[in-house]
């Protein structure tokens, strides 16, 4: 999610992740019952090109968590990449493509209401 850099700036790249519950008791008659919450890390993002060329070239993040530390594993597809510690490298490539999926129907979603994607991959 774009968002603003810890500069000021445009350009920032808010990393989000690690979904929990609000409250366990869909039942219970609070707003938020059965929701799900998501915390997020912002990181500084630098990039190259625009449009369908634009790549994210490297990040910096706001606060360095343990996932940001050494060696990393990438795995690619049409419309995601997705990142983890290198001794890590199975689950990256098992996830990879259910978050692939994710990506596509959120595209899809997005388009389907009327709404614009503004990149292609």
């Amino acid at each position: 999610m774009p968002t603003v850099g810890t500069d000021g700036g445009e350009g920032a790249f808010l990393g989000a992740g690690l979904a929990f519950s609000s409250r366990t008791l869909r039942g219970s008659g609070d707003l938020d019952a059965g929701y799900r919450l998501t915390q997020g890390f912002g990181y500084d993002i630098t990039t190259t090109g625009d449009g369908d060329d634009l790549r994210l070239t490297a990040f910096e993040p706001w606060m360095p968590m343990p996932w940001d530390e050494g060696p990393l594993h990438v795995a690619k597809r049409d419309h995601v990449v997705l990142y983890g510690m290198a001794d890590e490298s199975e689950l990256v490539e098992a996830t990879a493509d259910t978050a692939e999926q994710g990506a596509v129907l959120g595209i899809e979603t997005m388009s389907g209401v009327g709404g614009s994607v503004k990149v292609s991959g």
